[in-house]
This record gives structure tokens, C-alpha cells and sequence, in this order.
């Protein structure tokens, strides 16, 4: 384990009890902390079960995947779905990038501190663990502009599931990405959390535009955890939208 791995777990390890500034504080004990069972994966997003797909589409993500460069969904803690037609742009799971890249750790927990609250420290603590780590990772090529956008959805169909997530993006020097992300929770689902951790990282002159719609059970308790680092004429739109069951 390098250097910096460890010295990231010791500093999430003793905040894993820390109170966030704002917010009524959760009793993370209330929640399912290991693997949810696992769900199974499938090759396109139109294969998941009809209710499903129509709670996607309710969040913005269309099982379809027409005019879409990607697409990826996770339920509770298992990566269900990756599919991406575009050359220029990379679309992968978390626990995927890390094994594939060793520089990605050079980028996790740089825009977002590990040690922040109790949220984040149990994101990076589970993210070490076998099966416990989710989220995506997105990034655009050097100059590339791809006109359709990656959609994203994190969906909870188990009751009482920690749902973590650890999404990293990086948008590389005059590339443009466009995200649509939707967050959900199964109609039979009445409690469970979803922490959401997101990294966004511009290069000099990319432009990223991020869309979020979030549709929750309304007793689910929500963590977005996100940080941004804009280099020289990058630009970055955030839109958000929030709709309770």
C-alpha cells in the first residue's frame, strides 16, 4: 500500500465518527454497511427490469441510449451497466479506474477532503474494501467535444442500504463533456442512504456541464459530498433538480 493511500486512510479513519457541519446528523449504524446483494449485470441499459427503466427515465436516463455517448448504472452497491460508443471520452467504474490507472490516486480526494465529515470518511474507507467501493469514472479526451452526453444513475432497490458512491471526472485541456446524472430509489424502498461523493476536475479551456435529477423516497437520507478544481478558461454549469416520491 503506497504512502499516500495509507496516510488518506488514517485521516478518514479518524473522521469516521465526525459530525458534518450542516445537516441533522445520521446514525450510520441504522444502515446496511456491507455489500447489498448483488445485482445482476447486463450488457445495455434497456435490459435492466421494466421498473426499473421506468424510474430511469423519471431521473433523465434513457434506457434507450439513444443520443447518449455512455451510460452507466449502478444499483445499491453493484455496477449493473457500462456501455460507451465514443472514442473520446472514457467510462468506467471506480474500482475499475483504480486498477487500471496509478495515477488516478493523484486525483482522489484532492477536490473533496477525506477527512471532511463522517460521510466521506466511510466513502474511502468502504472504497478500500472488496465489493464495498462504487461510483464512476468519466473522463474526455485532449480536445475533444462529443455533442451527446454520458448518463449516469445510481439506483437503491434494496430497503435500508448505505448506498456509497465516489464518482471521479476529469474533463482534459479544450475537451467538453456533458453529464445527466440520475439518482432514484425503488418504489418499494422507504429508507435507506446514499452518500455521493463527486470530483470534477477542469483542465485548462474544458467545459463541463453537469445535470442532476434526484428522485427519493422521501424517509431516504441524502449526503452529496462535491468539489470542483477549475484550471485557467474552463468552465463548469451545475443544473439540479429534485423530485420526492
Amino acid at each position: 500500500m503506497c504512502g499516500m493511500l495509507q496516510d488518506t486512510l488514517k485521516r478518514a479513519e479518524k473522521a469516521k465518527r465526525k459530525k458534518a457541519l450542516y445537516g441533522e446528523d445520521i446514525d450510520l449504524e441504522k444502515f446496511i454497511q456491507e455489500e447489498a446483494g448483488e445485482h445482476e449485470r447486463v450488457t445495455k441499459a434497456n435490459e435492466v427490469p421494466k421498473k426499473v427503466q421506468e424510474t430511469l427515465l423519471k431521473v433523465g436516463v434513457d434506457p434507450s441510449e439513444q443520443e447518449r455517448s455512455g451510460t452507466f448504472v449502478q444499483m445499491d452497491q453493484s455496477r449493473v451497466c457500462t456501455t460507451c460508443t465514443s472514442e473520446s471520452i472514457e467510462l468506467m467504474s471506480m474500482p475499475d479506474a483504480m486498477e487500471k490507472y496509478g495515477w488516478l490516486k493523484d486525483y482522489m480526494w484532492k477536490a473533496v477532503a477525506v477527512d471532511a465529515d463522517k460521510y466521506t470518511a466511510q466513502t474511502a474507507l468502504r472504497e478500500t474494501q472488496e465489493g464495498g467501493g462504487g461510483g464512476y469514472f468519466i473522463r474526455s479526451l485532449p480536445g475533444s467535444k462529443d455533442v451527446f452526453p454520458i448518463q449516469a444513475c445510481m439506483f437503491i432497490g434494496d430497503q435500508n442500504v448505505a448506498q456509497n458512491v465516489h464518482n471521479v471526472i476529469i474533463a482534459e485541456e479544450n475537451s467538453e463533456l456533458h453529464i445527466i446524472t440520475g439518482c432514484a430509489t425503488g418504489s418499494d424502498v422507504s429508507s435507506a442512504l446514499h452518500v455521493g461523493v463527486s470530483e470534477f476536475y477542469l483542465k485548462k479551456g474544458a467545459k463541463i456541464t453537469f445535470t442532476m435529477i434526484h428522485n427519493w423516497a422521501e424517509q431516504v437520507e441524502v449526503r452529496p459530498r462535491t468539489g470542483v478544481i477549475v484550471r485557467d478558461d474552463a468552465t463548469y454549469i451545475s443544473n439540479s433538480y429534485l423530485l420526492v416520491q
